[in-house]
């Protein structure tokens, strides 16, 4: 079925389908072609996040499409299943883009200046016309986790971010820019892709994401000195929104250890996410 789709929007048969790493809420593929160049296969396979959001793969070929006219180098759309009629469940075919994920660099402040430039480029863009809004992804009813340290410092965060965040000049965001989204080949960024989240939004929203990525994976003055290399004004209040939202299904996230991260632990991302709660609170004087 998915490989006559394939066949019947490229004009090539499959001659090989793998399955790539770091994939978490969908299935992802490389798909090999018959006479010509390989390409990605996105699944939606997740029947929580279809049932919550059912047109995300809709979602993703239009960020797709919108991303052309900006110079990053992304995915281009290659055919859309916007509702499973053709492969089973909502699908997008994209381009392949060179490059691997890279979680180990030799020179991590290269690294993270590399990091930081694909935001400056997409948040000077122009702002686009597009359908999906910026959502916190935060829960209602927050509770200050059983593994909590410092139970004061949850309640001061959850008060804090009850007064909202500061507002800002809406622009058109990724929405889930972090390390493992991005690809590098010879020293640079080859790729930027995982485009389903993009929304029209506050430019903060995606550099507190990235800083919290940061901070979890390789402690706090990592995500300090990428936000040295970011263009935007940044108020640290802006990291509460990430680090609050998840705390239900908070641990390890799989693509760190798979990536070359395999020393993260669950208790060693706990104390650094409290730790990362304390700096902004720091910040606005709590």
């Amino acid at each position: 079925m998915i490989s006559g789709w394939i066949r019947s929007v490229t004009g090539h048969n499959v001659s090989g389908l793998r399955l790539m790493p770091g994939a978490t809420s969908s299935s992802v593929y490389a798909v090999t072609l018959e006479d010509a160049p390989p390409v990605v296969l996105r699944l939606f396979t997740n029947e929580r996040w279809l049932a919550c959001e059912p047109d995300l793969a809709t979602h993703e070929a239009a960020a797709l499409t919108q991303v052309e006219h900006i110079d990053l180098p992304t995915p281009e759309i290659v055919a859309l299943d916007p509702d499973g009629s053709q492969t089973g469940v909502p699908a997008v075919l994209m381009t392949l883009l060179p490059g691997t994920v890279e979680l180990r660099p030799d020179d991590l402040d290269r690294w993270l200046a590399a990091l930081a430039e694909p935001l400056n480029v997409l948040h000077a863009s122009p702002m686009p016309t597009f359908a999906w809004e910026y959502d916190p992804w935060i829960e209602h009813g927050l509770q200050t986790p059983e593994w909590a340290e410092c139970r004061d410092v949850w309640e001061k965060a959850f008060d804090l971010l009850a007064q909202g965040m500061p507002e800002e000049r809406p622009r058109f965001l990724h929405r889930d820019y972090h390390p493992t989204n991005i690809l590098w080949a010879d020293g640079a960024i080859s790729g930027i892709v995982d485009w389903v989240n993009a929304c029209v939004g506050p430019p903060s929203a995606d550099i507190a994401h990235c800083r919290l990525n940061l901070a979890l994976m390789y402690g706090y003055e990592a995500a300090e000195r990428f936000l040295g290399h970011v263009d935007d004004a940044y108020d640290p209040i802006w990291d509460l929104v990430p680090a609050l939202s998840g705390l239900e299904e908070f641990s390890v996230y799989t693509p760190w250890t798979d990536f070359g991260l395999q020393h993260l632990s669950e208790p060693l991302v706990r104390e650094r996410l409290e730790g990362f709660i304390v700096r902004s609170l720091a910040s606005q004087g709590a």
